[in-house]
């Protein structure tokens, strides 16, 4: 909340376009286009990010023979710790997409040309990855996953970014199995089912009242 009350006004003057979605949700005005067009692209870049992570952590396991296990993940075993998990979610996500434009926008202002703050953010957060074991695969992850945010960031605003952040922690720390019979399997079937739920609803909302096929369409 401090963060947002000390950027907002000067967002407002300089940069309001990023602001637009995020305004009209928080004014009651979720069912709007625009807002549900915002979030149906949060959601699918949230997932397209998850499954990347998820890739690096394959690539890890089969090369090096790491398993990258979330720790978060135990806590959405049972059923009230899943429910306190996704209410945490709903918290963390906001607070890091706004640290990030925090920290994005002291860049921006020291460079006056958005676009290459954007690669100079990217080239500082890759830097920090250099200092992992696995340099090259921490790299390529640090720059794919920082440059997409900061594109979606730019692109559509700080309300799709929240969401992309959001997606992709719940899908990359829910306990999804493909083992059904798993006794925990469940847990990871009610969080799909939570994510293409949002999917759905937004993109309804987002065809603003249009048929999804046209009459003459066949």
């Amino acid at each position: 909340w401090m963060l947002y009350v000390a950027l907002e006004p000067y967002v407002r003057r300089r940069w309001p376009q990023i602001l637009i979605s995020w305004t009209r949700l928080f004014a009651g005005e979720a069912r709007d286009p625009l807002v549900a067009g915002h979030i149906l692209a949060g959601t699918a870049l949230g997932v397209a990010r998850s499954l990347f992570i998820d890739l690096k952590s394959l690539v890890d396991w089969q090369s090096r023979g790491v398993l990258n296990v979330d720790p978060t993940t135990i806590k959405a075993l049972d059923a009230a710790g899943l429910a306190g998990w996704l209410l945490w979610h709903m918290i963390v996500p906001v607070g890091i997409s706004l640290a990030v434009f925090f920290s994005f926008f002291l860049v921006r202002l020291v460079i006056r040309s958005t676009w290459a703050a954007a690669a100079v953010y990217v080239a500082l957060v890759g830097a920090f990855s250099l200092a992992a074991p696995d340099r090259l695969a921490t790299l390529v992850l640090a720059v794919a996953v920082t440059s997409t945010g900061l594109w979606v960031m730019i692109r559509f605003g700080i309300l799709p970014h929240t969401i992309m952040i959001l997606v992709n922690f719940v899908a990359n720390q829910a306990p999804l199995t493909s083992d059904l019979s798993a006794w925990y399997a469940s847990k990871g079937l009610i969080v799909v089912a939570l994510i293409l739920a949002l999917a759905v609803w937004s993109f309804r909302h987002a065809l603003g009242g249009r048929k999804i096929l046209q009459g003459d369409f066949l």
